[in-house]
């Protein structure tokens, strides 16, 4: 009889193990098939050269977002378009309804529908996301060395905050704080034109990346400053296909990039003033689609006029620039204006995009000049590229 129950027992025990084997395997193979599935999918963008789409996002304590992106990358042209969001826009979610972009941390909506409802603003299907705590963004500035940026004057006395007009250093502190100021009446746009000057920077790629930067460093360090649902071998296979573009001396992403500022019409919705999408986002849709068809083209075509440039002499050198002028003038470049730049100290020669960045980059081509900058004022005049010499520039090349 004891005989008997102990077999019982003991079938039961085995039932039970294997029970347990078999959802273990189960969930294992759950787990394979994502994984293998999302690695996959990585590395088939990149050979089939189709586009990369990261909803990126920068949230504070409150789990407010202070700042939000949408950035496609094509793979195989390395061309990017980034679409800028204030916070303030409002949009609707499927399940949840509508909210700004602000708070959809703060109203719970999950990841998958944020991705929904972000992709179907922009008539896009967005794969990616990440998401920063400010602390975590000051980390991930700092572990890359900061970001240098070409910006207009920003000055709040009132905060202590100053950034001086020209070639600027950010280290992760500043750098949240340039992309986050709210100056004293200024447009709400301004802030997203002074995120879309520190992205210029973020994607010239360092020329100390291969040293500094290694699967370890990005595995053990900076994928855990995100918050995302890219694997963390997907990050590396990325980060792999950069370093092979950047071996080939593929290493300035701003490169004819396209930016967009979603605009809206400020309305009042329950108590809050928000921002919803003009032509009720169709304008956005339009030209997302628009600039997603450029980024498909990898050759872009420079004009055939004479590139027309303005040069500054940020130099105490007297007469660089009418001698700098002659000399571009000799290679076809028509210089319709010379004056002294509005300070006297640049160490470094500046090429500024302005109406033509395909003849902003032939000049810095010509002079060797690394630093190429974009400014996004409305002040571009009717100039293709201002010229800024700088105490390394020798008449003809800078001096790197």
């Amino acid at each position: 009889m004891s005989s008997r129950k102990s077999m019982k027992s003991n079938n039961n025990l085995l039932g039970i193990i294997m029970l347990v084997f078999i959802i273990l395997l189960i969930i294992a193979t759950i787990f394979a098939s994502r994984y293998f599935t999302s690695e996959n999918k990585i590395k088939q963008i990149f050979e089939n050269g189709s586009n990369l789409s990261f909803f990126i996002v920068i949230t504070n304590e409150n789990k407010k977002v202070t700042n939000s992106v949408v950035l496609f990358y094509n793979t195989k042209t390395n061309r990017i378009s980034v679409t800028y969001i204030l916070p303030k826009t409002y949009i609707k979610f499927n399940k949840f309804g509508f909210s700004t972009i602000e708070n959809i941390f703060v109203n719970k909506i999950n990841h998958e529908e944020i991705l929904n409802g972000v992709g179907k603003l922009l008539n896009q299907k967005i794969s990616h996301y990440l998401f920063l705590k400010d602390k975590n963004f000051i980390r991930f500035v700092d572990m890359i060395g900061g970001v240098e940026i070409y910006t207009n004057e920003v000055t709040l006395p009132s905060n202590n905050i100053f950034y001086p007009s020209g070639l600027f250093h950010l280290d992760g502190d500043s750098a949240l704080q340039y992309i986050q100021v709210q100056l004293k009446d200024e447009n709400a746009y301004n802030q997203l034109k002074r995120m879309s000057n520190f992205f210029r920077g973020l994607l010239r790629i360092k020329n100390d990346f291969k040293e500094n930067y290694t699967h370890e460093i990005i595995s053990n360090y900076i994928y855990k400053l995100f918050e995302t649902n890219l694997l963390v071998n997907d990050s590396l296979i990325i980060y792999q296909e950069i370093q092979n573009r950047f071996e080939k001396d593929i290493k300035d992403y701003s490169e004819n990039m396209i930016n967009i500022i979603l605009y809206g019409d400020k309305k009042l919705v329950e108590n809050d003033y928000v921002y919803l999408p003009k032509n009720n986002g169709n304008w956005i849709r339009s030209e997302v689609k628009d600039a997603l068809s450029i980024l498909e083209k990898s050759d872009i075509s420079v004009s055939a006029n004479k590139p027309i440039v303005q040069i500054l002499n940020g130099t105490n050198s007297d007469g660089l620039a009418a001698r700098t002028k002659r000399y571009l003038e000799s290679f076809g470049f028509d210089v319709i204006n010379i004056a002294n730049a509005n300070r006297n100290d640049y160490e470094n020669t500046l090429v500024v995009i302005r109406n033509s960045e395909p003849n902003a980059r032939k000049l810095a081509s010509l002079i060797r000049c690394q630093r190429i900058v974009r400014d996004e004022s409305d002040e571009s005049g009717n100039y293709d590229v201002t010229l800024i010499l700088g105490t390394d520039f020798d008449g003809k090349f800078v001096r790197n």
